[in-house]
C-alpha cells in the first residue's frame, strides 16, 4: 500500500563548465595522462555553492545544484576557482613542443564567461604559459573566473539552465627526425648493399653512418632528412632492403619509433626518434 503522504523530490542539476586537455600527438586528440585536484580555498567555494567537481578522462567538469537560494545577492559576484594538475606521462617532454626541462610549472587562465575558450593566448601551449619553479616534475594550475555578471549565482538567472562553458588546453606535438640503427651479433661486411625505401621502391637511401653507442655496441645508422610530427601512429611505411641477384631478395619492414626513444641532440639541435633493429 502506498503512503498518500509520501512524495518524491528530484533535484535539478546544471553542468557549469568542462575543462579538457588536448594533445594532437594522440589519434583521438585526448590527453589522458594527467591528474587534477582542487585547491583548498576552491573546495570551500564549491561546497558553499553546491558545486560538484567531477573528473573525466582528460579533464574535469563542474556541476551545480540549481536552488532558489542561489538567486540571493549573497551569492553574487565573481567566483575565482583554482585547480592543480600533475602530468604523469613519462614521455611528455619527448612528444610535446615545449621547453625541454625536467621541471615545468604551467599556468592557464580564462578571460571571461565565454562559451568556448582556450586557456592560453596562443593556439597551442608555449613558453608564455610557463612560470619559474624549483620543484621537480611537470605540474601547473588552471585558474577560472566565472559569474562576473551574476549569470550563474546571485540573480534570478541563477535558476535557469545555462549553456555549458567549455575550456581547453591544447598541447602541440614535436617535430622529430627518424633515425634507424641497425646492428648484428655477427660482423656485417657488406652493409653498403643495404638501402631504405618505401612500399613502391620509389627511392633508395644508402648513406649509412657507422657509429658507436654509449653501451659499446656498433650500429649502422641513418638519420632521415625530413622532419615530421611525432604521432601515436604514422602512415609512413619504410623497409630495409638489400641489393642481391634476381634469384634472392631481402626485405624487412622497419618498425616505427617509440616515444621513449625520442631525445634532443644538442650538436644537431633537433629531436631524434631512434629505432634499433637487429638484422
Amino acid at each position: 500500500m502506498i503512503n498518500k503522504n509520501s512524495f518524491s523530490y528530484v533535484s535539478s542539476y546544471n553542468k557549469l563548465l568542462t575543462v579538457q586537455m588536448l594533445h594532437n600527438y594522440f589519434d583521438d586528440n585526448l590527453f589522458r595522462d594527467v591528474s587534477f585536484s582542487v585547491e583548498n580555498e576552491t573546495k570551500s567555494i564549491l561546497k558553499n555553492y553546491d558545486i560538484i567537481f567531477k573528473p573525466n578522462v582528460n579533464g574535469f567538469s563542474l556541476i551545480n545544484k540549481i536552488e532558489n537560494r542561489h538567486t540571493s545577492p549573497v551569492f553574487g559576484g565573481e567566483l575565482s576557482l583554482k585547480f592543480k594538475f600533475n602530468i604523469v606521462l613519462k614521455t611528455f617532454l619527448n612528444i610535446t613542443d615545449i621547453p625541454y626541462r625536467s621541471n615545468l610549472l604551467l599556468n592557464f587562465n580564462n578571460s571571461s564567461d565565454q562559451k568556448n575558450e582556450k586557456l592560453h593566448t596562443n593556439f597551442f601551449v608555449d613558453e608564455s604559459n610557463i612560470l619559474s619553479t624549483n620543484d621537480e616534475g611537470i605540474y601547473g594550475y588552471i585558474n577560472i573566473i566565472i559569474n562576473q555578471d551574476n549569470d550563474y549565482f546571485g540573480s534570478e538567472k541563477a535558476t535557469l539552465k545555462k549553456n555549458e562553458l567549455n575550456f581547453t588546453v591544447n598541447f602541440n606535438r614535436r617535430l622529430v627526425k627518424f633515425r634507424y640503427n641497425f646492428y648484428s651479433n655477427k660482423p656485417v661486411i657488406d652493409f653498403d648493399k643495404y638501402y631504405i625505401t618505401d612500399e613502391q621502391n620509389s627511392f633508395q637511401l644508402k648513406k649509412f653512418e657507422k657509429r658507436l653507442l654509449a653501451n659499446g655496441r656498433e650500429v649502422f645508422s641513418m638519420l632521415l632528412e625530413d622532419e615530421i610530427n611525432a604521432s601515436q601512429s604514422y602512415s609512413k611505411k619504410l623497409y630495409l632492403k638489400k641489393e642481391e641477384d634476381f634469384l634472392s631478395s631481402f626485405s624487412m619492414y622497419l618498425p616505427l619509433p617509440k616515444p621513449s626513444n625520442i631525445s634532443y641532440e644538442i650538436d644537431k639541435k633537433i629531436f631524434v626518434a631512434d629505432t634499433f633493429i637487429k638484422i
